[in-house]
C-alpha cells in the first residue's frame, strides 16, 4: 500500500511540474493571452491528485465471512420388519386370536 501511495504521489508531482509552468508560455504573438488551457491542466492535476490520495486513504471495511447453518442430519433407524404371530391350533393370527395354547409362530407380513 505504501509503495502504491508513493508512486501516485510522485506521478502527481511530476504531472504538476509539467503542467503548472503553462502560464509562463502565455506570451504569444502580440502580447499576453489569457487562455483557459493552463487553468484546466492545473485543475486536472489537482483533481487527479485529490482522487488518488482520497482512494489511497479510504477506509477498508473487512466484512465477516458468511456463515451457513445447515440443518443437522437426522438418522432414522429403518422400521423393523412387520411380523404377525400365528397360532397353529386356532388357525388364525394375533390380534384376531387373543391367546394361543402353544407358542406363537412369527410370520413376516406380506
Amino acid at each position: 500500500m505504501k509503495r502504491i501511495l508513493t508512486v501516485v504521489v510522485v506521478l502527481s508531482l511530476v504531472a504538476a511540474v509539467l503542467v503548472l509552468p503553462a502560464p509562463a508560455f502565455a506570451w504569444g504573438r502580440g502580447g499576453f493571452h489569457h487562455g483557459g488551457g493552463h487553468f484546466f491542466g492545473g485543475f486536472a492535476v489537482g483533481a487527479f491528485t485529490g482522487l488518488a490520495l482520497g482512494a489511497a486513504f479510504a477506509p477498508i471495511y473487512a466484512y465477516p465471512a458468511p456463515v451457513y447453518a445447515y440443518p443437522t442430519p437426522v438418522y432414522v433407524a429403518p422400521p423393523p420388519p412387520a411380523v404377525w404371530y400365528y397360532c397353529r391350533s386356532a388357525g388364525a393370527y394375533h390380534p384376531y386370536v387373543p391367546s394361543c395354547p402353544e407358542p406363537w409362530v412369527p410370520v413376516l407380513a406380506q
